[in-house]
């Protein structure tokens, strides 16, 4: 498993399209290669980062400039898989906590400095509108 961090959002909840969903406590996740593959591709904004993770490796635990154990990259590197829209947003519940819907409104594109301050029914009172 590879440890992935939400340095802005302690309870971060994050769905994918597929269906497949991380959930960071306190601020942290165990995630396979390819939910970290999926994280990646969050835009920076979400404060999520998937440390020492190389795209393409498997599980095991790879400094960023290393190699897996046994390979020496004999192997011509795959092309880079185009970027697509992976993650859904999914809506915070009513009464989630501020810090969810502060989340969940940075990941629809409201600006960080829009929030500053707000209430969690301000923030909610925003999408909205």
């Amino acid at each position: 498993m590879i440890e992935a961090k939400s340095e802005k959002y302690a309870g971060l909840l994050v769905r994918f399209a597929d269906g497949d969903a991380v959930h960071f406590v306190d601020g942290v996740a165990s995630v396979t290669s390819e939910q970290a593959e999926k994280l990646n591709r969050l835009p920076d904004s979400s404060g999520v980062a998937v440390e020492g993770f190389i795209s393409g490796e498997d599980d095991s635990d790879v400094a960023v400039g290393g190699t897996p154990d046994d390979t020496q990259n004999d192997v011509a590197e795959p092309e880079p898989e185009p970027e697509s829209d992976d993650a859904e947003l999914v809506e915070p519940k009513g009464n989630a906590s501020l810090e969810d819907w502060v989340a969940y409104a940075i990941q629809s594109g409201v600006g960080e400095d829009d929030l500053k301050g707000l209430k969690r029914e301000e923030v909610k009172a925003l999408l909205e509108g």
